[in-house]
């Protein structure tokens, strides 16, 4: 898609959003005749406007959600967002590193995790202090 087809894109969308399904529809028919492409872009933008995902929520959440079962001597198994640990590949002063696979049959995929010490801060010389 070309600068110019996303500016439209764009443009569909900010007058699509909201508007009731009915509306949204014969609106994207009129706008969008004989550009396929660009109907199904925008209704892509509109349905991932509707999920939510783990940014939608505040990180507190998040932590709790993804992060409250890592602190343990054996995470193997475990399941962080998309990805189940399988073993443990290195550690460091950071954190570790950890052979992952895609868990949400989306893909097959083996990928490296690393988890972040939690409690780490740096100021902006990065220089490190704890929670």
């Amino acid at each position: 898609m070309n600068p110019k087809q996303w500016h439209i894109v764009k443009k569909l969308f900010h007058e699509a959003v909201d508007m009731s399904d009915k509306e949204r529809k014969q609106f994207l028919k009129r706008k969008c005749e004989g550009m396929p492409d660009m109907k199904d872009e925008v209704l892509s933008l509109l349905a991932a406007k509707e999920t939510t995902g783990p940014v939608d929520h505040p990180p507190e959440s998040l932590k709790k959600e993804i992060l409250h079962d890592i602190h343990t001597d054996n995470p193997e198994g475990t399941r962080i967002g998309a990805y189940r640990l399988i073993k443990e590949l290195g550690r460091g002063g950071m954190g570790r590193v950890y052979m992952a696979e895609r868990a949400d049959d989306q893909f097959d995929k083996i990928v490296a995790l690393k988890l972040l010490k939690t409690g780490i801060r740096t100021d902006m010389n990065g220089k490190f202090w704890p929670d």
